[in-house]
């Protein structure tokens, strides 16, 4: 299929249109790109290999005129547009880390991508970043939010919003940094599959969504019905003394995760510094309780190079470096 066209390629996702015969089926595949900004959707036929088209300019339907680029993509996943029948078109939804960006395409076999709807996952002081796509038998869904440690719920093609689920009931226990998710249904159930990663309590939890296997409207999701039957995570000790972890990812694009451990409550500052010593940003400066506690370094305005952050307590110092690549 020519190897110029993958460069960085880092989600897949197959559709047949809803047809049965895998014969019309093709690929989509998200390329990262080895440039800034250099993202890109690539539809590939699953029979010959061969590449049918590569999208980086998203346009108006039906002009020339540019509304929007893919630049830094995540994931993608389809989805038959009615979902109750045959058809011949397929929904793709392709998720970006720049904003938080939730695209919405309509797709046939011969055609090209054509632009539906886009969405963008902002609350508060969080810069959302989306991940997996899971979707229940009526297309309703479920986006894993690794950065506000949430899952976003939305109607078929993105057509309403449902309220979002952040934490187990019961116990109360919490999600932390969910990157995918995987939804099943069967009979008159829906199970989730979560995945989490990074801190030393992520893993693999499940749970049940109520109505997931109907055509309801809300209610809906997890909260007030969420079945927890596994909760993830390697067992093992927490630490008796303040941990400041290695930031994630390193090196980073714009932004990166830091993370620590206070064993009891206490003032926290963490301070970003440069190379020569310069204070560049403080990402906390207040009283934390104990555990494990993560926040975001924002980079967007700083140039490339390496950075120092201090984490600083009533009685604990630590300092680790981590790489800004843009």
């Amino acid at each position: 299929m020519g190897g110029s066209y993958l460069e960085w390629p880092v989600d897949v996702a197959i559709s047949a249109y809803g047809d049965e015969d895998l014969d019309n089926a093709d690929l989509y595949v998200v390329d990262w790109g080895h440039t800034e900004d250099a993202g890109k959707m690539i539809r590939i036929n699953v029979l010959t290999g061969a590449v049918e088209g590569s999208w980086h300019n998203i346009l108006l339907p039906q002009s020339n005129i540019v509304i929007s680029e893919i630049k830094k993509p995540i994931s993608i996943a389809c989805f038959p547009f009615s979902p109750d029948s045959i058809n011949t078109k397929t929904a793709i939804y392709l998720t970006e880390e720049r904003c938080g960006t939730i695209f919405l395409f309509e797709s046939t076999s011969s055609g090209d991508p054509v632009w539906i709807n886009l969405n963008t996952l902002d609350s508060g002081n969080y810069k959302r970043i989306p991940g997996g796509i899971g979707f229940d038998d009526f297309g309703r869904v479920y986006i894993a939010n690794s950065a506000a440690d949430e899952i976003e719920m939305y109607g078929p093609n993105m057509n309403y919003v449902y309220a979002t689920f952040d934490s187990l009931y019961p116990p109360g226990g919490l999600l932390n940094y969910p990157t995918n998710i995987v939804l099943d249904s069967y009979h008159d159930r829906c199970e989730a599959l979560i995945f989490e990663w990074y801190f030393r309590d992520s893993g693999l939890q499940t749970y049940e969504i109520r109505e997931g296997w109907s055509s309801v409207k809300p209610p809906l999701g997890f909260p007030g019905a969420g079945l927890p039957k596994k909760s993830g995570g390697a067992p093992g000790n927490l630490p008796l003394t303040s941990v400041l972890y290695d930031a994630y990812p390193n090196p980073f694009n714009d932004r990166c995760v830091i993370s620590f451990f206070i064993p009891a409550r206490t003032h926290v500052k963490v301070d970003i510094f440069d190379v020569l010593g310069r204070r560049v940003a403080t990402i906390i400066d207040k009283e934390l309780k104990a555990g494990e506690h993560k926040f975001n370094f924002d980079a967007e305005d700083i140039s490339s190079g390496v950075y120092f952050y201090l984490l600083k307590t009533d009685n604990f110092e630590q300092t680790k470096s981590t790489i800004l690549l843009k």
